[in-house]
């Protein structure tokens, strides 16, 4: 049993128009912890790394496209300036 406090899959399927399709989630099995603490940041580094394998996978399967879907996320509400410059998330 891992002592890491989260859990994160990833797993991938190519669809019959060529995406490499990813479902992704990270889960925290006794709460997510608080923004900007350690733990969020490594469990969120995690499931980049997750993806960023998911993809490469996708590629040598012959994927020319790839879609993401982080399941568990649709609540999420990215904060305002994710891009310098201008007035709303993009």
């Amino acid at each position: 049993m891992s002592d890491l406090p989260y859990i994160v899959t990833a797993h991938g399927a190519l669809t019959e128009d060529g995406f490499w399709v990813i479902d992704a989630r990270l889960m925290w099995p006794q709460g997510p912890p608080r923004p900007g603490t350690t733990n969020r940041g490594e469990g969120l580094m995690a499931l980049l790394k997750a993806i960023a394998d998911e993809r490469q996978r996708g590629r040598c399967l012959g994927a020319s496209k790839v879609k993401v879907r982080l399941a568990g996320h649709d609540q999420f509400e990215p904060p305002i300036n994710l891009v310098p410059g201008t007035d709303t998330a993009q």
